[in-house]
């Protein structure tokens, strides 16, 4: 089984799609871990999902776990 290493515009639009979507779970894992107050924490979670539906990551595959038939 030969696995392609090429990267391919699909695959690279795919993957910033990946860690554009990744930035945004850590990035709020990040500031609500640096976050001191009780505020600031429920501020940084609010905008974190409110990026969920403005950024539209909801079916995010990549690449390695497509099948092909």
């Amino acid at each position: 089984m030969r696995y392609p290493v090429a990267l391919t515009l699909e695959r690279f639009a795919s993957l910033t799609a990946l860690v554009r979507h990744w930035l945004i779970v850590a990035g709020a894992v990040w500031m609500e871990y640096a976050a001191r107050d009780t505020i600031s924490r429920l501020v940084v979670i609010y905008l974190a999902f409110l990026c969920i539906p403005l950024g539209d990551p909801y079916h995010v595959k990549s690449p390695a776990r497509r099948t092909t038939a």
